[in-house]
């Protein structure tokens, strides 16, 4: 049974009640260009791993890149292919393994409309292979999708019902004005606190953390992270040795 969602609530408190949901087990997460999708799938896998971390139990996190994801092969080897790739943790391949094999995994596929885009006939391989990935008796899919890759409704239950588990389709809605407005207040605020902090970096200080993508369209995690790492970087600086 496909459930569609009805009416406006916070995403991450969504995701996290769909985490604690025996029955659903995968997750349609659509919007349009730019309205949070991989930043809510972002945030939404930091949460479950810093739980993760602290707990050591509960549901390990895997967030992959839809375009980055090998071509070839079983879900599972392409999934331990792209770990060893580009999941920067201390948990070992292995590890990740014994967790995917018992089936406690939520598996976030971000961005699947670049392989319907690109690779149309392996957008529908990758499909079919996530229903096997849903054996496992408590394994969870999240995917995140444009929603102009569906024709209609329709498109979107057929799609979901290809795997035929009990599923949510929720949409990501646009900001407000009221949003936008908050945001370059808030970016305001915080561009001046960046302004005042940047005199205490020596010259020719390299803000390499800085090129993170940023962390919250919404802008609060954005300002307040950019301040977090100028304040690192002004740490470093003054406990690392130059060169």
């Amino acid at each position: 049974m496909t459930y569609h969602n009805s009416g406006g609530f916070d995403a991450l408190t969504g995701l996290q009640s769909w985490l604690a949901d025996e029955e659903v087990r995968l997750l349609l997460l659509l919007g349009e260009n730019g309205t949070g999708k991989t930043f809510t799938a972002r945030m939404f896998a930091e949460r479950i791993l810093q739980e993760y971390d602290e707990k050591k139990r509960g549901y390990l996190p895997l967030f992959i890149d839809c375009e980055k994801l090998p071509k070839d092969g079983t879900l599972i080897q392409r999934l331990d292919h792209y770990c060893r790739e580009n999941v920067q943790h201390d948990l070992s391949i292995l590890h990740i393994r014994e967790a995917i094999n018992d089936g406690v995994v939520v598996l976030v596929l971000d961005g699947f409309e670049t392989l319907l885009i690109t690779h149309p006939r392996e957008a529908v391989h990758l499909w079919k292979q996530i229903a096997q990935f849903l054996e496992g008796e408590r394994a969870k899919v999240l995917v995140t999708c444009r929603t102009e890759f569906f024709e209609n409704q329709a498109e979107e239950r057929r799609w979901v019902g290809m795997l035929n588990v009990p599923s949510f389709i929720w949409y990501m809605q646009p900001f407000t004005p009221g949003q936008i407005q908050e945001f370059l207040e808030r970016s305001s605020r915080a561009a001046k606190k960046l302004r005042d902090s940047l005199p205490a970096l020596p010259q020719g200080t390299i803000l390499v953390t800085l090129s993170e993508p940023p962390r919250n369209i919404q802008g609060e995690m954005t300002s307040e992270r950019v301040i977090e790492l100028v304040e690192q970087a002004i740490s470093r600086t003054h406990h690392t040795p130059g060169i």
